[in-house]
């Protein structure tokens, strides 16, 4: 125990050190774009505002995670109670009854593939609980959430391109056959417009050639663009017919860019993967709890004139910790990604929805024999934070992944690769941006150097919720941004301003240290077209405590 502690006071001192080291570095970043300040900028122009990354941790949603949620299919009927069962065309039901069959039968052999992958990775038999836990549910929840919102986000800017370059129309016709229980076997989200999120497996909707993220312009003849949702909803359930046709807007063709592509972009690739244990403290807490006061009455009950020693009423403590802690373990499919950020799954098969992540900024790892099970464990500690605990049998596992992780932390507090990548994109011309969420000319509403206030245009380009300001968009009258705002935890907003049409707001976290800001576009479809993009390109940075 004294020296657990003496473990502790040193990776609080280095984590000190390294706080330290990264003040001073987020300092020399803010300064950095100093120089191109000009007569008409603002008081605000001509600095790096990164507060609000570096106040708070975050997680990515690369591109490539991004692709897969885009071309999945679910199983609803079993995921929301609804929208299962055998299509109503003829011969449906012996097709869909095949195709349950087989995939039961690959869902079968894959349970033995993990079994022997998480045995062979020295994780104990009988430790292997997979239920996921509070955190885990909480979390996979909002990632889920966070990724159907981008989807329609997406498409929305799609749709906006396609109406400001007058070339807004339907290209394809789907008939989707409704299921025995009623459903169509897919799920919409959002409206004006209304995007296919998902899309159960199995049904006609799969095979129809309906694809998440189409825009659906038309149901049975009639155009739905301006309508709710809950109209959509009611239009499609009392159309009466056993069929659907849908007129739709592809917009899917991005994924075809080579950001999407694994084979060319690396950024987010992982670097370690393997199955762990992990230690759950949500579903540790109230057992041990239960056990204190099971321990208690018992103790209380047996009096002290009974001779039991105090070394056997210790074993017996010891035994029932142990029992109870098994039960806190969970089995988990880790990967350590390129971009310094720990992430969980519940096996290698259901890697597009994490059950939870760790950004390693910060964070030291080693191991520990505060647990007799499993045999190795690592002790994840950041100062002032609660520590996280991960477990192994196989020694060489466990130290490959203390010298990985200890790797990405060290890396992630001298050199954040996002900060860095960000900075090298401000010191370059507009066109040097490569595929942009959203570029274009905007007005800033801004207060004057001396006094005073005004609107003034000014050429904006949108990346991975960072937001450069160009003075100019001709790449040769501009040598880098004059200034760049990192919108992570913002919020969008339409923004009525008296004698201003088509105005948005940019809402900061923090509206005691951050102002907001008040952008003009100059037309009411240029200016939902930036909303949908900044939503869009925010949504990426899951927040993580």
């Amino acid at each position: 125990h004294l020296q657990s502690q003496q473990q502790q006071q040193q990776q609080s001192q280095q984590q000190q050190q390294r706080q330290q080291q990264q003040q001073k570095q987020q300092q020399q970043q803010r300064g950095s774009l100093a120089s191109a300040s000009s007569s008409w900028m603002s008081q605000e122009e001509g600095t790096v505002f990164t507060e609000n990354y570096w106040l708070s941790h975050w997680l990515y949603i690369s591109e490539h995670e991004e692709a897969e949620i885009w071309k999945r299919a679910i199983d609803l009927g079993r995921s929301s109670g609804g929208g299962g069962g055998a299509s109503q065309e003829p011969g449906g039901s012996e097709k869909q009854q095949r195709q349950k069959v087989a995939r039961d039968a690959t869902a079968v052999a894959a349970a033995g593939s993990r079994a022997r992958a998480r045995l062979e990775a020295g994780l104990p038999e009988d430790m292997s609980e997979t239920a996921s836990t509070t955190s885990e549910r909480t979390f996979n929840t909002r990632y889920k959430s966070t990724t159907r919102k981008m989807i329609h986000r997406r498409a929305s800017i799609e749709m906006f391109k396609r109406i400001m370059a007058n070339n807004l129309k339907k290209e394809k016709r789907v008939e989707i056959s409704r299921s025995s229980v009623g459903e169509f076997g897919f799920r919409i989200h959002g409206s004006r417009p209304v995007v296919v999120s998902a899309i159960e497996r199995g049904t006609s909707a799969e095979t129809c050639g309906l694809q998440v993220g189409d825009l659906i312009y038309a149901i049975n003849d009639t155009n739905i663009l301006d309508m709710a949702h809950s109209d959509v909803v009611r239009l499609a359930h009392d159309a009466g017919s056993s069929a659907l046709i849908l007129d739709l807007i592809p917009t899917n063709g991005f994924l075809q860019s080579t950001r999407y592509s694994r084979r060319e972009n690396k950024r987010y690739e992982p670097t370690v993967t393997g199955y762990l244990m992990r230690l759950s403290p949500s579903t540790a807490q109230p057992l041990l709890i239960e056990l204190q006061e099971r321990m208690s009455s018992g103790g209380s009950a047996s009096g002290s004139g009974h001779g039991n020693s105090a070394a056997a009423t210790s074993q017996q403590r010891a035994i029932e910790l142990n029992k109870v802690m098994r039960l806190a373990w969970r089995a988990r499919y880790f990967v350590l990604r390129s971009d310094n950020c720990l992430y969980w799954y519940k096996s290698p098969d259901e890697m597009v929805e994490p059950h939870g992540g760790l950004n390693l900024q910060g964070f030291s790892a080693t191991l520990t024999d505060e647990f007799s099970e499993p045999d190795y464990v690592i002790r994840l500690v950041k100062y002032g934070g609660q520590p996280h605990y991960l477990g192994s049998n196989n020694m060489c596992d466990i130290q490959t992944w203390v010298d990985a992780i200890n790797r990405a932390a060290t890396e992630a507090n001298q050199n954040d690769p996002y900060m860095k990548r960000t900075l090298v994109l401000a010191r370059g011309k507009p066109n040097q941006i490569e595929e942009p969420d959203c570029s274009g000319w905007l007005y800033k509403f801004s207060h004057k150097r001396g006094g005073g206030a005004h609107w003034r245009a000014a050429y904006f380009v949108l990346k991975d919720a960072c937001l450069y300001l160009f003075r100019n968009q001709k790449a040769e009258l501009v040598e880098q941004a004059s200034a760049v705002y990192y919108l992570h935890g913002y919020r969008v907003r339409s923004k009525h301003i008296e004698h201003k049409k088509h105005t948005f707001e940019l809402i900061p976290p923090n509206r005691k240290t951050i102002k907001p800001m008040f952008l003009m576009a100059s037309n009411e479809i240029d200016k939902k077209r930036w909303i949908a993009a900044l939503e869009y390109s925010i949504d990426r940075w899951i927040e993580i405590n």
